[in-house]
């Protein structure tokens, strides 16, 4: 094999390198802001869910006693 053939072969095998390192890195990159928007997505999750649960425990007692008012004047078959 002659001395060029064999730095074609060697530069051919590094540019597949550099290649692959630059698909890896890529990769890294975008599994990097997956990770970012995935862990932003959990928050807005949960705090819906504290803001869900906060209203919930804050109307509870309001609908309740709107609910003991109307139980007397109403029957429960008209009320489904």
């Amino acid at each position: 094999m002659g001395k060029n053939k064999e730095l074609e072969l060697i530069d051919k095998a590094g540019n597949e390198m550099l290649s692959q390192f630059e698909i890896y890195s890529l990769k890294q990159d975008l599994a990097i802001e997956l990770k970012k928007e995935c862990l932003s997505l959990m928050k807005k999750v949960i705090l819906q869910k504290k803001a869900d649960i906060f209203l919930y425990y804050y109307t509870k007692p309001v609908m309740d006693e709107i609910n003991n008012l109307i139980s007397p004047l109403v029957s429960d078959n008209e009320l489904r």
